[in-house]
Formats: structure tokens, sequence, C-alpha cells
């Protein structure tokens, strides 16, 4: 392939991603069209969890092969076994499983996946307490050990090392006593597929139903978050940008709700329709950053001289708009003149400039619907502007 001069060199590109498998990290690396990958080290708690399971399986190995050797002894129990006596094997055994079943316990391990040892504990256990009563091979105790057994086989990393566990488990009665090859290869033919099948059968549901947890437990987060997304996104549709207030549609929606209220319950309301006086030679003289901030310490007064029962909002531009349920008109102008007289401090003190509102008040009773309560407060407001701003107009009277 060819360059023409001046053409830049072709470099291959590097575009590393990363895939996480169950214990093992990839990190691929396309170079030149090829695939590279690299399996990284795994983590230190992946390490210890593994050695702890490893641990756990060398417990069970050896409580399992004295629980066989005693299951397969036809012997009274103070009798001994190749020199040891059967209550110590026992004991052996018990001690295995405890520390077996402690190991597996350990806090660092996951609980929920951790509780199904039990099955397998309870199994060894009950093995222990039939073995006082077994008749040797024929022992129905040494059946009940086979799914104990296979389910705990679920539980180790390495699938060569739950088959090794279970070539022992399978393999521990016949080597004991020294069987011919034809019983030992009878034994293996029967057996290990039967041990084989139950522990594939059994991690298959395991995983299955591990697999549906998780599909359940991520499909209830992704509802929530759903539910949180569509709340945030309708408060974002009511809410005025700039300052934090509900916007008209939302205004006038509660609006229209008071009015039924009002109408069916016979309750009272009151109306405030605000407007910020010479708002545009604020913009013109300091700026629309300078006008931005004043349109914000409005409704900052407003917002903070509110009760959590009334609707405070900006209705477009410099114009305000607060309901107040259960307040006539008197109590709106009374609402206005407290916002009036701290809206002109906090504006000296922090732009350096008095701001004033006009506004017009009026009770529920001036309109029988909420756009004709809307209309005559706008009215309202227009009065207070013609009487020389900075002052309420009182309408519907």
């Amino acid at each position: 392939m060819h360059r023409e001069i001046g053409e830049a060199p072709q470099v291959p590109s590097l575009k590393p991603s990363r895939v996480r498998t169950d214990k093992i990290v990839l990190h691929r690396t396309k170079f030149e069209g090829r695939e590279v990958r690299k399996i990284a080290g795994r983590s230190a708690d992946e390490r210890l969890e593994e050695g702890l399971r490893l641990i756990a399986l060398v417990f069970y190995v050896v409580g399992a092969f004295v629980v066989l050797a005693v299951v397969n002894t036809p012997l009274a129990a103070d009798e001994d076994f190749r020199g040891i006596n059967r209550k110590a094997l026992n004991a052996i055994a018990a001690v295995a499983v405890v520390s077996a079943f402690a190991t597996v316990y350990a806090p660092w391990h996951r609980l929920p996946r951790d509780a199904f040892f039990a099955v397998p504990a309870a199994g060894v256990v009950l093995i222990s307490v039939c073995t006082f009563f077994s008749w040797g091979w024929d022992s129905f105790a040494y059946v009940l050990y086979v799914f104990p057994a296979s389910f705990f086989g679920l539980y180790f990393p390495s699938k060569a090392t739950t088959g090794l566990a279970f070539l022992l488990l399978c393999g521990a009665s016949p080597l004991l006593y020294d069987w011919n090859l034809q019983e030992l290869v009878e034994y293996a033919v029967v057996y290990v597929p039967v041990f084989a099948t139950v522990t594939f059968v059994s991690r298959y549901v395991v995983r299955e139903v591990e697999r549906k947890e998780a599909a359940r437990r991520a499909s209830e987060e992704e509802l929530v978050e759903e539910k949180a997304r569509a709340m945030e996104l309708r408060r974002m549709a009511e809410m005025d940008g700039l300052t934090g207030l509900k916007n008209r549609r939302s205004l006038e929606a509660r609006l229209a709700e008071e009015t039924e209220r009002s109408r069916r319950l016979g309750g009272r309301f009151s109306l405030l329709f605000m407007d910020l006086d010479d708002f545009k030679a604020i913009n013109d003289e300091h700026g629309h950053l300078v006008g931005d901030e004043a349109l914000k310490l409005v409704a900052r007064v407003l917002q903070e001289d509110s009760r959590s029962v009334d609707t405070v909002a900006r209705y477009g531009g410099e114009e305000f708009v607060v309901l107040l349920p259960g307040t006539d008109s008197e109590g709106a102008r009374a609402f206005y003149t407290r916002g009036r007289e701290k809206l002109l401090v906090l504006s000296l003190k922090e732009l350096g400039l008095p701001l004033r509102l006009s506004a017009g008040a009026v009770g529920s009773e001036a309109a029988p619907d909420a756009g004709g309560l809307m209309q005559a407060a706008d009215r309202a407001m227009y009065e207070a502007k013609r009487g020389g701003k900075d002052r309420v107009f009182v309408g519907g009277r």
C-alpha cells in the first residue's frame, strides 16, 4: 500500500474495551485488524474467596471420606476400623463438617449464595447420625449423601476441582475395601453418571434461578429509575427554568383545581397578579444578567413569604402570580405589602438598585371560572400601573 507525499502515516487503531466475565477480566485491544486478549489478574478478594472454597472442599472431602468408611463398615459402635475407633471416626467427620461450614460462612462471603451450603451440611450431619444404625454398603444413609454432595458441587469455581471431588466420593468405598476391578468399573459406570447428572442439572437449575432473580432485581431497579425519571421530567415540565418557581401551565392547572374545589365545597381563595416595574429599563441600563438576578430575587422573596399550600409561579417575562387558598383579597393585599417591603430592602442590598412591584388582587368571588379570575387579576394589576406603580389594586369589588 503506497502513500502520497505529505500524507500522514496510518497508525493502527487502539480501541480498548473491557469485558467482565464470571471470574476473569478480558482486555480486548484491536491492533491491525487482530484482536488481542489479555487475562487480567484476579483481585485479592477473588483469590481469597477461591482459596477459602478450596479449603472448604478439603474439609468436605475428608469428612465425606470418613463418613463413607463408617457407613460401609458393618461394625459395632465400639469396634475399630483399621485401628481407629468408630466414635473417633465420627468425631473426625463432625470436625471436618463444622470446619467447612465455618469456613464457608466467613463474613467475607456472599450470604445469599452461601445459604445453599446448608444443604450439604445438613446431609452430612444426617449421615453422621445414621452411621450408628448402618448395615454396610446397602445402608440408606449413603444414598442420602448423593444429593447433598451434588448440590455442594455447584459452588466451586473449577469444574476440574468439582469433578475430582465427586470422583473421590464415588471411589472412596470400593478403594477402601480393595474391590476387584470389575466391581470398581460397575460402580463407576452406575454411580458416576448419576452424580454427574444430578450435579449439572442442579447447577443449571440454580443458575437459572439466580439469573431470573437478577433479572427481576434489575427490572425492579429499572422500574424505580423510570419512575424517578418520569417524576423529574414532570417536575421540570412544571417548573420555570430561571427562577425555580412553577410555570404558567402548572399555575393554570392548579388554579382550575382550586376553582373547582371552591365551587363544590364553598371555600374561598385569592389571586395576586404582580409585574416588576420598569424591568425593561433595568435590562437596558444594567444588562440582562442583572435583569435575571432581579427576577430570581423577586421569586425568592415571594417563595419565602408563601405558605406550603400557596402556589407561586412565574407567569411570563417579569410577571408573577401567587394563588392563596383560604385567603380573601385583603389577605392577598397583606401578602403583597410584606413582600414589597422585603423586596425593596434586599434589592438595594444585593443588587444596588430598588425593585418594585405593581400588583392586582382579586378574591374567588370576582369571576365564576379560572380564566375569568386571571383576567380580573390582570386588569387589577394594570389599574395599579395606571395609579403610579409600586402599589396593589384590589379588584372585583
